[in-house]
C-alpha cells in the first residue's frame, strides 16, 4: 500500500465523528509545517474540564442532556413573569403587576408597578379597626364600636337626610353615628327614638353656625351623646311641652354655647356634661305639669351673662327633680344657680327635690324665689345653698294661767307663743309647731318650763303630746308652791310626718287647782 496524500488523509479526518487530547492536525507557521495535539490546543484555549448542572437547593437545571452532549432549556414566562432578549442579548425577566380598576376605584396596594424594586402599601388600621397578622393570615376586625342595623354612618354633612328650608329633619329609630367633624347652618329635628352620637366627644364634633335652635325635639326617646358640640350664636336644645318625649344627655363636650334651652319634655336626664364657654342663659322649663328631671355631673368651666340662671323652673310642676354634682368653676355678679315658683309649688304633693352636692365659684348667687325652708325642697352640701334643717323654735312671751278642771287629766298649756326660728316647721300663737316636710322626720324635742302653783302646794306633770295625744312616757313631774318657781325639762323624740304637731300638756296630780307658766322656751330639730 502506498503512502496517503495529504487530501486523502483530510478525508480521513474528516469522517471522524470524536477526537483524542493525542491527536494531532498540522499548522503551518514560517512555512514549516508542525503537528498540535488536540490536549494542546485545549489548554492553550483554556477549554479545559466539563460542564455540569448544579442542582443545589432543589433549582431547575439550565443545562438538559449526558455530557458531552448537553442542550440548554429555553426560559418561559407564566403567571405574572415576562420573557424577552434586550438589545444587548441577554435574557429579561419582567413582572406584570399592576393595580384593578381605575384611579377612582380605591387606595391602591401597589406603591410603584415600574420601579426597580415592587413595593406593596402596608395596612393601616384606622379609628374603630385593628389588623393583627397570625401566621399565615391578615385579619382586619371592627375593634371600637359595633353598629347596629338601623346605625347610619356620617362621615360627611350629605350623609345626613337632604335640608328643606334650612332644616334637617332626622328619621325615626336611627343612629346617626359622626366618625368626621362636620359644620353646617342647618338646625336639626330628633325623631322618635332618634339618636346623635359618636364614639368620642374630644374626637369628634358637630358644628351649628346659626342662630335658632340646634336641636329640637317633641315625641318619643331621644338622646344626644359622646360628641362634642359647638353651639357659639344659637340654642343648643329647644323641647317641646308635650305629653310624651323622653330626652337623654350624656358625655357631651360643649365647646362653645350661647343658649342651653328649654327642657319640657316628660322626662329629661342630663349626665356628664361639660360646658367650655356659655355666654348666654341656662336651662328654662314652661307652664308643663309633672315633669321629671335629673342633672348630675355637670360642669360649667366659664360662664358671662349677668342674667343668665343655670335653672329656671318656671311654675313648672314635677313628680321627680335631681339637681347634683353641678360644678360652675367662673361665674359673674347677678347669675344665679336655681329659680322657681315659692312655697314649693314646683314640686306635686309628696315629692322631694334634692338639690346636693352643687358648687359654684365667682358670683353667682343660689337661689331665686326657692328657699331652703319651702316645703319638698331638700338642699344638702351645696356651697352658696345653706342645709335644710328641719327645725322649729318658739317661746312662750307672756306668763299665763292654764285651768285645771279634774285632778290628773292632761290639758294643753295655755299662753302666747313667738316665734323665733322655723323651717319645714308651721307654729302658731298657742304654742302648737306642724311638721311641713314631706319625707318622716325623726325630731328631736326639747322644752324648758319655768312654772308655779296658781295656789297651794302641788305636784304637777308636763308631757309632750302628738297630733293631741299625750305620750306617756314624756312626763315630768316636778312639786311646786304658790311663791316659788320650779323648772322642768322635757326630752322626747318622735317620728313626724307631713302635717303631724306637737304641744305641751300638763295635768295637777293632787286635785284641780291651776298652774301659772312663767316662761317655756319649746325646740324641734
Amino acid at each position: 500500500m502506498g503512502c496517503k496524500t495529504i487530501p486523502e488523509q483530510l478525508a480521513v479526518a474528516l469522517g471522524k465523528s470524536t477526537v483524542n487530547n493525542s491527536d494531532t492536525f498540522p499548522v503551518v507557521t514560517n512555512d514549516t509545517l508542525y503537528r498540535v495535539t488536540i490536549g494542546d490546543l485545549s489548554t492553550s484555549l483554556g477549554l479545559t474540564g466539563a460542564i455540569t448542572g448544579l442542582n443545589a437547593g432543589g433549582a431547575t437545571p439550565v443545562l438538559t442532556g449526558v455530557s458531552p452532549s448537553y442542550s440548554i432549556r429555553g426560559v418561559v414566562g407564566e403567571q405574572g413573569i415576562s420573557t424577552s432578549v434586550n438589545p444587548s442579548g441577554s435574557i429579561t425577566l419582567s413582572g406584570q403587576f399592576n393595580n384593578a380598576g381605575n384611579t377612582n376605584d380605591g387606595a391602591e396596594l401597589i406603591k410603584n408597578r415600574t420601579a426597580a424594586v415592587i413595593e406593596f402599601r402596608r395596612l393601616f388600621a384606622g379609628r374603630g379597626i385593628s389588623i393583627t397578622q397570625e401566621s399565615d393570615k391578615i385579619i382586619i376586625d371592627n375593634s371600637e364600636v359595633s353598629l347596629s342595623n338601623n346605625t347610619r354612618i356620617i362621615s360627611s354633612l350629605s350623609d345626613f337626610p337632604t335640608p328643606v328650608a334650612g332644616v334637617i329633619t332626622l328619621q325615626d329609630n336611627i343612629n346617626y353615628f359622626l366618625t368626621a367633624d362636620i359644620s353646617t347652618s342647618n338646625r336639626f329635628v330628633l325623631g322618635t327614638n332618634t339618636v346623635v352620637s359618636a364614639a368620642d366627644s374630644f374626637n369628634t364634633t358637630l358644628t351649628y353656625t346659626g342662630t335658632s335652635d340646634m336641636f329640637t325635639f317633641s315625641n318619643g326617646l331621644a338622646g344626644i351623646k359622646e360628641i362634642a358640640i359647638n353651639c357659639a350664636n344659637g340654642t343648643f336644645l329647644n323641647t317641646a311641652a308635650v305629653a310624651t318625649g323622653n330626652l337623654l344627655l350624656r358625655w357631651i363636650l360643649l365647646y362653645q354655647v350661647k343658649n342651653l334651652g328649654s327642657l319640657n319634655s316628660p322626662a329629661t336626664g342630663i349626665y356628664n356634661v361639660f360646658i367650655q364657654s356659655h355666654t348666654g342663659q341656662g336651662f328654662t322649663v314652661g307652664a308643663v305639669a309633672n315633669r321629671r328631671l335629673n342633672i348630675d355631673s355637670f360642669t360649667v368651666q366659664s360662664t358671662t351673662n349677668a342674667t343668665s340662671i343655670f335653672a329656671d323652673l318656671g311654675t313648672a310642676t314635677f313628680t321627680s327633680l335631681n339637681i347634683a354634682n353641678v360644678n360652675i368653676a367662673s361665674s359673674v355678679a347677678g347669675q344665679k344657680f336655681l329659680k322657681g315658683a315659692a312655697s314649693g309649688a314646683n314640686l306635686v304633693a309628696g315629692v322631694i327635690g334634692f338639690i346636693s352636692h352643687n358648687t359654684i365659684t365667682g358670683g353667682m348667687i343660689g337661689l331665686d324665689t326657692v328657699t331652703v325652708n319651702d316645703a319638698g325642697w331638700d338642699f344638702q352640701n351645696n356651697n352658696k345653698i345653706s342645709n335644710t334643717r328641719p327645725v322649729a323654735l318658739t317661746y312662750l312671751s307672756s306668763s299665763a294661767a292654764t285651768a285645771i278642771s279634774t285632778v290628773n287629766t292632761p290639758v294643753v298649756v295655755n299662753g302666747s307663743f313667738t316665734a323665733v326660728e322655723a323651717s319645714l316647721f308651721t307654729t302658731n300663737v298657742n304654742g302648737r309647731i306642724t311638721y311641713n316636710g314631706v319625707r318622716q322626720h325623726n325630731s328631736d324635742i326639747t322644752a324648758s318650763i319655768t312654772f308655779k302653783s296658781a295656789s297651794g302646794t302641788h305636784d304637777f306633770t308636763f308631757y309632750t303630746a302628738k297630733n293631741g295625744v299625750v305620750i306617756s312616757g314624756s312626763g315630768v313631774m316636778q312639786e311646786v308652791t304658790a311663791t316659788t318657781t320650779a323648772n322642768v325639762s322635757l326630752i322626747w323624740d318622735l317620728p313626724l310626718n307631713t302635717n303631724d304637731y306637737v304641744e305641751i300638756w300638763v295635768e295637777n296630780n293632787d286635785n284641780s287647782n291651776n298652774v301659772t307658766i312663767d316662761n317655756i322656751v319649746y325646740r324641734i330639730k
